[in-house]
C-alpha cells in the first residue's frame, strides 16, 4: 500500500526538528550488533562488512555500527537529516536519497539494515531494492526501540507519545511475502536512556505528530511529558527511560 499524504507529511518532518532528534532520541545497544551482523567479531581478523543504513537520519545506528567494525554508507532521504550526519563525524559515506531508490551497486551490501524507519517506507519496492544492494545470502534488518511499558512511568510517558512507529507495519507479513529472503528471524534487546527534563523535552519535540501541531497544542504536550517525568525523576533530576529493541532479520534467498 502507498503511504498517504498524511504519512508522507510526518515522514518529512524530521528535518526541522534535527536538533532535538539527535539530542533526545535513544541510540542502540552495542549486542544488537553481532546479532544483526553475525559474520562481524570485533577484535578478530577478516573483512569488515559493507553495510548500508536506510532512513539514517542522524546517524543513531550508523554510529553504532560503524564503532564495531562495519563499513557504513548511510541513506537518507531529509537533506537536513543528512547533513546532521554527516557534521556528527560519523564515520559513514552519506547519501540523499529514498527507500525506494537506494544509491548503491548491485550485490554491494553484505547487510541492509533501517532502524526507526521502516515504517515510513514503501514495503515491497525497499524490499525489492533491498536485495538487489545485497550481495548473495546478505542480510535484511529492521529495528525498532519500543519504549518498555511495563515500568509505569514509562508506561504513563507513552500515553503521551503514542506509539513508537512498528504499530504501523508488519514487518514479518511483508518479508514472507516478498519471496526474496529466507525465514525471519526474531530477537530483542533492552537498553536504558537516562533523561533530565532537557533531554525529555527534545524526545517529545522530535516526534513527528508533535512537531506538526499548532504551537499551543505543542506545548500542551510538551507540558504533559514534563509532567510525567518531574514525578519519576531522581533527585538529580534523571528518569531512566528503558527500552525494549525489536529487531527482525533474514537473509537473502
Amino acid at each position: 500500500m502507498q503511504r498517504d499524504e498524511r504519512t508522507s507529511a510526518h515522514a518529512r518532518s524530521f528535518g526541522a526538528v534535527v536538533d532535538a532528534y539527535d539530542r533526545g532520541r535513544p541510540g542502540y545497544p552495542a549486542a544488537l550488533v553481532p546479532w544483526l551482523l553475525p559474520t562481524l567479531v570485533p577484535g578478530e581478523p577478516g573483512p569488515a562488512p559493507d553495510v548500508v543504513d536506510v532512513g539514517a537520519g542522524t546517524g543513531k545506528l550508523s554510529r553504532v555500527l560503524s564503532a564495531a567494525g562495519a563499513v557504513v554508507t548511510a541513506v537518507e532521504p531529509d537533506p537536513v537529516m543528512a547533513e546532521a550526519l554527516r557534521a556528527s563525524g560519523a564515520a559513514a559515506t552519506v547519501h540523499v536519497a529514498p527507500a525506494e531508490r537506494l544509491p548503491v551497486p548491485d550485490a554491494r551490501a553484505d547487510a541492509v539494515v533501517a532502524a526507526q524507519a521502516y515504517h515510513w517506507f514503501d514495503p515491497q519496492p525497499f524490499l525489492r531494492e533491498a536485495a538487489r544492494v545485497l550481495r548473495p545470502h546478505g542480510r535484511l534488518g529492521l529495528v525498532w526501540n519500543r519504549r518498555d511499558v511495563r515500568v509505569p512511568w514509562v508506561a504513563e510517558l507513552s500515553q503521551v507519545l503514542g506509539n513508537d512507529g512498528l504499530d504501523s507495519a508488519d514487518p514479518l507479513g511483508d518479508l514472507t511475502a516478498s519471496g526474496l529472503f529466507g525465514p525471519v528471524e526474531q530477537a530483542s534487546f533492552e537498553h536504558v536512556q537516562p533523561l533530565d527534563a532537557a533531554r525529555l523535552r527534545d524526545l517529545v519535540a522530535s516526534r513527528s505528530y508533535v512537531s506538526l501541531l499548532p504551537e499551543a497544542e505543542r506545548e500542551e504536550v510538551l507540558a504533559a511529558a514534563t509532567a510525567v517525568h518531574a514525578r519519576a525523576a531522581d533527585a538529580d533530576g534523571i528518569a531512566p527511560l528503558r527500552y525494549v529493541v525489536l529487531a527482525f532479520a533474514a537473509d537473502l534467498l
